[in-house]
């Protein structure tokens, strides 16, 4: 996947994201985790860094409040139609991390109790 295609499905995804501006479910979250995914790719046999990208980038884009949504998970899974073209290529995973400043990692309460 090259940047441009990368930038067009951002673009996408945000324009229908009724949370990007969320801290906690919003477009700086998606970054964060886009950053732990692709600090994970080297320990990781076959990780795929377009996938890290783009689950990234889908996982809370449909979410319609920041408590309970049972649903979110798979009105995001609907973005999955967005046309990604060259799919396995090597893109530049600054696309979505690029902040001017490396990503808030924050950390949970426990080490047991993820962020999602």
């Amino acid at each position: 996947m090259d940047e441009a295609t990368f930038e067009a499905a951002h673009a996408e995804v945000v324009a229908g994201s009724r949370l990007r501006d969320s801290y906690a479910h919003g477009e700086r979250h998606w970054r964060a985790v886009a950053f732990a995914g692709l600090e994970l790719i080297p320990a990781t046999v076959g990780a795929d860094p377009n996938t890290v990208l783009l689950f990234a980038l889908f996982h809370d884009a449909r979410r319609e409040n920041e408590w309970e949504d049972p649903e979110h998970g798979l009105r995001s899974a609907e973005l999955g139609s967005i046309s990604v073209s060259n799919p396995g290529s090597s893109t530049s995973p600054t696309a979505i991390t690029r902040t001017g400043s490396r990503p808030s990692t924050r950390r949970s309460a426990s080490a047991s109790t993820p962020i999602a």
